[in-house]
C-alpha cells in the first residue's frame, strides 16, 4: 500500500472492516480524525491510521468507555505510546488465553460426542484418569463443558435419581474418583431417564461398582424443550 496515498471514507472504512458511519461516529465523540480535510469538504485517510481504528475497535470491545479510550489515544509521546501498546497487548493476551480455553473444551466435547456416538444408550465400561472433585449439595442445576470447561455437573442418588447436588474437579476435593468407570450416553434430562438408569446401576451392582452415586453432566445444552445429550457415570469413590 502507498503510504502517501489518501483514502475517502468509504474506502478507509472498508480496510478498517468498520461502516464509514462508524468513523463518523468516533469523530463525533473525539477520539478520532481524518488525517485531512480537502478544500471541497471531503475527509481523507492515511494508512498509517489504521493502528488507532484497530486500538478503538480493541478498546471497545474490551469495555473501555469513549473517555478512557479518548485519554488512552491522547498522547503522542513515546510513553502514551508505550502505555497504549501494553494495554493492546494485554487485552490480545487474555483474548488468546479464552481462545486457548474454548479450543480445549470444543475437542474435549467433540470427543465425547465422538463416543457417545458409538455407545448411545447402551453402558459400556471405561478407564478414566483419577481426579479430585468437590460436591456443592446445596447447588442445583447442570453444567455445560462448553461454558464451564471439563469436570463439572450434578450428582444424583443411586436409587431414586434425585439431584444431590452439584460438583466440580478440583485437585483439593474431597472425593477421588478413579479406576474403572460405567458410563451411559442418552438423549433427555435425568427425569426422563429413570429406566435407563435403573439399567446402568443394574449393571453396575453386577460388575462390582460399589458406588450409591450416579455422576451427570450435561454435554450438548438443550436447544429446545427436554432434549439434550447428556453422560451418566459411576465410578469408585476412594476417599
Amino acid at each position: 500500500m502507498d503510504e502517501n496515498k489518501r483514502y475517502n471514507v468509504k474506502e478507509f472504512a472498508g480496510l478498517c472492516g468498520v461502516t464509514p458511519r462508524t468513523l463518523k461516529y468516533y469523530e463525533e465523540m473525539g477520539i478520532f480524525a481524518p488525517a485531512s480535510v480537502s478544500n471541497n469538504g471531503y475527509r481523507l485517510y492515511d494508512i498509517r491510521q489504521l493502528d488507532e481504528i484497530s486500538a478503538i475497535r480493541l478498546f471497545r470491545e474490551h469495555g473501555l468507555s469513549l473517555k478512557e479510550i479518548r485519554e488512552m489515544l491522547s498522547g503522542d509521546d513515546l510513553e502514551s505510546v508505550l502505555k497504549r501498546l501494553k494495554k493492546q497487548q494485554e487485552i490480545l493476551d487474555g483474548k488468546l488465553e479464552e481462545l486457548k480455553r474454548q479450543q480445549y473444551y470444543v475437542a474435549h466435547t467433540l470427543q465425547l460426542v465422538q463416543t457417545a456416538a458409538e455407545h448411545m444408550d447402551i453402558p459400556f465400561v471405561e478407564e478414566c484418569t483419577p481426579r479430585r472433585v468437590h460436591s456443592e449439595p446445596h447447588h442445583t442445576g447442570m453444567v455445560n463443558y462448553l461454558l464451564q470447561g471439563y469436570g463439572n455437573g450434578a450428582i444424583l442418588d443411586g436409587k431414586t435419581f434425585a439431584l444431590k447436588g452439584t460438583y466440580q474437579v478440583d485437585s483439593k476435593g474431597e472425593i477421588l474418583l478413579s479406576g474403572k468407570c460405567l458410563t451411559l450416553y442418552c438423549m433427555g434430562i435425568p427425569s426422563q431417564s429413570d429406566e435407563k438408569l435403573y439399567g446402568l446401576m443394574k449393571q453396575a451392582r453386577e460388575q462390582g461398582f460399589e458406588t450409591e452415586t450416579v455422576y451427570c453432566e450435561e454435554i450438548l445444552e438443550r436447544t429446545g424443550g427436554d432434549q439434550g445429550l447428556f453422560r451418566y457415570f459411576c465410578m469408585e469413590r476412594q476417599s
